[in-house]
């Protein structure tokens, strides 16, 4: 007896969801997904449940991969790049902890208040100031005037 094997594949937009052999594999060919047919006739994605995933105790920086969906490509949109240089993306200072990205005084370009409250990620102008509120631990947030317009 001959074994059958059927691979369907297309644009996934154009894939059906239902009417599936149990194990039967499908292909997205614009997007590189992989599903397999379930009991039922509909599809399952062979991604890992989060909720199922293992945590990590500690983050090696240079060695651990973050996932990123690269939306510049028509092809290969999966894709990863190293912790640190996700880090270094987003401008956060190398060796910095989550706990070290918040403003401070002498702060580096890239936190969320830099040095001044002009440099960083966060920037105000003159109805809105950022400050560090030093007694209370925490930032400032200064409003000068709220325009909301006017009802007809």
């Amino acid at each position: 007896m001959a074994v059958q094997i059927r691979l369907h594949r297309g644009v996934k937009a154009n894939i059906p969801q239902t009417g599936h052999v149990e194990g039967e594999p499908v292909v997205t060919t614009n997007t590189n997904e992989l599903y397999i047919g379930k009991t039922d006739g509909t599809l399952a994605t062979l991604t890992p449940d989060p909720a199922k995933l293992a945590t990590l105790a500690v983050i090696d920086g240079e060695a651990d991969l973050v996932p990123i969906f690269d939306a510049s490509e028509g092809g290969q949109k999966q894709k990863t790049v190293t912790f640190d240089a996700f880090k270094a993306a987003l401008n956060i200072p190398a060796g910095s902890t989550d706990e070290h990205v918040a403003p401070y005084d002498g702060g580096e370009a890239g936190t969320l208040g830099g040095t001044t409250g002009t440099n960083g990620v966060l920037r105000t102008d003159g109805s809105l100031s950022l400050s560090i509120d030093a007694d209370a631990g925490a930032l400032r947030l200064s409003v000068v005037a709220i325009d909301g317009g006017t009802f007809s």
